[in-house]
């Protein structure tokens, strides 16, 4: 279908006003390449519908917003001056994993042993740790990393348990509760036990209220009452692949292209698959990442906020103070809080 749409140069210093008739398959990339043509230089846009950021085809507006055909759809850009890194940091090794806690960022990498540094006006390395870490665990006891059936405290330099798998943690009190590739929910305080054998990974574990929620990979949300020791379950018709705890309101990221609030039952339609981390800003606004993206996601208005792209794998983001920090391949990425959702 052949749609007219107006491209209005938002800040009038870019490539001015344009009147074009496009298919209504014609995406925000196809109008990227079209700025392009009339620049002598490449251009990085980005694109606006009613205030929101579009990065999909006009099909989808004209099924969102309901609007008729013949319908002239405005279109905003400018350049996408904001989502360059205030910073960037190429280690010595591909990242594994990255936790931020009192200022302090913890790097696990692949080959070397884990790097903390110092978030302030730029990223300060403060030591390097001597273990290698693939994975990292925040408890009040100090920072917990996992590798190779062991799990050790960072900090005191022990070893809290030997010979187990972890593929989630959650560090409460004196208690570490665990979960593994091959669905056991376990406890350890003194000793491990296993408190419910499942069939798929554990994804992830959080505490609501007086139970500890183990999420299974397969949409199965297993819960261990601490009172009455009793184990209670739950099943979604969809994979789980993340989650995000807003003070007791919980976010599931999945592998289709919506967020379950468990609170009010709702599917949210996000830009993204395959969510595999999540991570709140506020109360409004979300963090998610994919393999290769991440986006920041506005939950009270249902809206996208920015889209950041990345040529290497992600393999962690944290919010630090007014930062937002990214691993990707081997590189850290500093990105202004402000700058990337204003």
């Amino acid at each position: 279908v052949n749609i007219l749409v107006e491209l209005v140069d938002r800040r009038n210093n870019c490539l001015g006003n344009h009147i074009i008739h496009v298919e209504s398959t014609f995406t925000s990339e196809n109008l990227q390449t079209f700025l392009n043509s009339l620049s002598t230089e490449p251009l990085k846009c980005k694109f606006l519908y009613n205030s929101e950021r579009f990065k999909s085809s006009f099909d989808e507006i004209i099924g969102k917003y309901k609007l008729e055909i013949e319908q002239k759809i405005i279109i905003e850009y400018e350049i996408d001056e904001g989502n360059n890194p205030e910073e960037s940091l190429e280690l010595d090794s591909p990242i594994a994993s990255l936790r931020y806690h009192d200022k302090n960022l913890y790097v696990s990498l692949y080959f070397s042993p884990v790097e903390i540094y110092e978030v302030k006006d730029k990223l300060e390395k403060k030591c390097i740790k001597k273990e290698i870490i693939r994975s990292l665990y925040y408890s009040e006891d100090g920072m917990l990393g996992y590798k190779n059936s062991y799990l050790i405290n960072l900090d005191k330099e022990n070893t809290i348990i030997e010979n187990v798998e972890i593929s989630a943690l959650l560090s409460l009190n004196t208690k570490i509760f665990f979960g593994t590739a091959t669905g056991e929910c376990c406890c350890f305080e003194d000793k491990v036990v296993v408190l419910y054998q499942g069939k798929y990974k554990v994804q992830g574990i959080y505490k609501n209220n007086n139970g500890i929620h183990f999420v299974l990979e397969n949409g199965s949300i297993v819960i261990f009452d601490l009172e009455t020791q009793e184990i209670a379950q739950r099943k979604h018709d969809f994979i789980v692949t993340s989650f995000v705890n807003l003070d007791g309101n919980v976010i599931y990221g999945t592998s289709e292209s919506f967020i379950y609030d468990t609170s009010t039952k709702e599917r949210i339609n996000v830009d993204l698959r395959f969510i595999k981390t999540m991570l709140n800003i506020n109360s409004d606004l979300l963090v998610l990442t994919n393999q290769y993206n991440l986006v920041i996601f506005n939950l009270s208005t249902k809206t996208t906020v920015n889209i950041l792209d990345f040529q290497e794998e992600i393999n962690g983001v944290v919010v630090a103070e007014n930062n937002i920090i990214v691993a990707a391949g081997r590189c850290l990425f500093r990105y202004n809080l402000q700058t990337l959702i204003s």
